[in-house]
Order: C-alpha cells, then structure tokens, then sequence
C-alpha cells in the first residue's frame, strides 16, 4: 500500500537537495581555483559574485563568500562568478588604447563630422586629464575614462550613431573592450558633464570607465535608454557648416 505523501518530509527533501547542489558548487569551485592557483594561472585575491557583477552580490573575502554560499542553499541556482583582486596596468594602458583608436576609427567610418568630434575625445586618469603618453605610467589601481567633451557628445550618441546597429561609437568600444579584456572592469554610462575635466557641455556626456574590477564595476548602458533626456541639444554638423535639431 502507497503511503501517503508527508509535505514536512518533501520539503526536507527538497531542502537537502538544494543544500547538496550548493555544496558541490563550491567544492567544485574550491577545487578549480586551488588547481589554477598551483598552476601559477590564478592569484591569490580575488573577488567573487553571486548571480551577477554587482554591488549586491560582491564578497571581496573568498571564505566569506563561500561560507554565505552555504548558508544560503536556495541560491543554489545562482552562478558563482570569480575575477582576480587588483589590475594589471599593462592591462588597463592595452585597453584604453585599443578603446580610443576604435573610438576614432568609428568615428571617422560613419562621418561624424570630419574633425571637431574626433578632436574631442578625451581621456582622463583617476578623474584628471591625461594624454595617451600618460598612459605609459598608469598602475593596476587607476581607473582610465574616455569621453566626448563636444556640447553634443550625448545627442549624438544617441541620434546618429544609435541606429548605426552599433548604439553609438563609445558604446560600441566598450563592448568589444568587455570581450577582449574579460579580466578587467568596463563600463559605459551617461555622468553629468561637471563631474568630468574638460567638459563644456550642459547635458550629460557618453563615458567609457576601464580599471580593475575591484574598482571598476561592470555595467553597459544601451544609449538608447532615456532618450528624451539625452536627445536634448544641438547637433552641429562641422562638414556641411550647419546646425540641425534631431
């Protein structure tokens, strides 16, 4: 005869099976750092997450975040997310580079105008204006910004360059920046322009943000999201010598 179904025991089951899966997440995460630490291929600090990249889910402690991990067995379903403690400066100096050459080469692919807007990136270093040579000196800590300082940087993020399939030349660069130097933190967003150096703009200003990732926190923001706010403005063609409102 079938005995009847006890919920408090199919919820202790449950319950254990959810304990036992996170549990051999982290001896299987346990077990690949300690090879790759061996292997010289991992160091020492590290930062981890749970689910995504954020603040939320941040433990810059490995022991607290696997003992959290273990505490909390409904997460079970959640990936576990490890990236080294630090930067490399070489690291950050070769991204910032291979960012601001596809910024002017994307630029200049889809005409915007011939000169000014080209002219008018910047790059800053801990938040003070830097030149490319600046960069041979940057360290691990640093965190590098690239942006736009002409009055129109953001209407023409958003205007021209969103509907190039690419979502605008710097948004562009910061994705491919994410995919060739996954061991740093990239992120694009739109800053007032008085918390940059060097900006002239009242509207808010496209930024490409690349540092480590215990400084620099992943985050990628279609520009085509607040629209209105940051299709205010004038866009001033240089090539024609005429003014247009998009």
């Amino acid at each position: 005869m079938v005995q009847p179904l006890n919920m408090r025991t199919v919820l202790a089951t449950v319950s254990g099976v959810k304990q036992y899966v996170q549990d051999e997440k982290i001896q299987i995460s346990r077990r690949t750092i300690t090879k790759f630490q061996y292997a010289g291929r991992w160091p020492d600090e590290y930062i981890s997450f749970v689910g995504s990249e954020g603040r939320a889910g941040r433990y810059p402690d490995p022991e607290r975040f696997f003992t959290a991990m273990h505490n909390k067995p409904d997460w079970y379903a959640r990936k576990f997310i490890f990236r080294p403690l630090g930067g490399n400066g070489k690291d950050i100096r070769e991204a910032v580079l291979y960012a601001y050459n596809m910024v002017i080469q994307q630029t200049r692919f889809f005409k915007v105008s011939t000169g000014f807007y080209a002219n008018s990136l910047r790059i800053a270093i801990n938040n003070s204006l830097a030149t490319l040579t600046d960069l041979n000196n940057i360290n691990g800590d640093a965190v590098a910004s690239i942006y736009n300082v002409a009055p129109y940087a953001g209407a023409m993020e958003v205007n021209k360059l969103y509907y190039q399939n690419i979502g605008g030349v710097i948004f562009y660069a910061a994705n491919m920046v994410a995919k060739k130097y996954p061991q740093l933190g990239v992120r694009f967003e739109y800053k007032a322009a008085n918390s940059l150096p060097g900006t002239f703009s009242r509207y808010n200003v496209p930024v490409l943000r690349i540092g480590s990732r215990s400084n620099v926190v992943d985050s990628i923001t279609k520009p085509g999201r607040n629209m209105r706010g940051r299709k205010r403005g004038k866009i001033y063609d240089y090539t024609n010598r005429r003014r247009s409102r998009k």
